[in-house]
């Protein structure tokens, strides 16, 4: 019986020992598990940190195209403005020139009709 009483024990021993191994084995799959879910949670939070900069990225970008757009019609306004300036100067300057040359006109037909006066002036 001694000797039956030894292999119980060498039994449990070797259960053991192949539990223990088991629970290695079973360990080693849920460490790897642990670190696929580890890089997965930071690929997603690599992924979300990426996505938050590019949304204010767009952000920036969309604050600076209202900008650009807002100077681009406030320029557009002055020129605008100085338009209109140089217009009515030249409508002003083309009816002073319009009047000048009625005026010449007039001292021309003036000189035909009396060449007396005209060159005593």
């Amino acid at each position: 019986m001694s000797k039956m009483g030894m292999q119980d024990e060498d039994n449990v021993e070797d259960s053991q020992k192949a539990k223990r191994v088991l629970g290695a084995e079973d360990n080693d799959e849920l460490r790897s598990e642990n670190n696929i879910l580890r890089l997965r949670l930071a690929v997603s939070k690599d992924a979300r940190a990426k996505a938050k900069y590019k949304i204010s990225m767009a952000e920036t970008l969309q604050k600076l195209y209202v900008k650009a757009r807002k100077q681009a019609e406030l320029k557009l306004n002055v020129c605008k403005d100085m338009a209109h300036a140089k217009h009515k100067k030249l409508t002003k300057a083309l009816a002073e020139l319009s009047k000048a040359k009625e005026l010449l006109a007039k001292l021309r037909v003036s000189s035909y009709t009396n060449p007396k006066s005209s060159t005593e002036t």
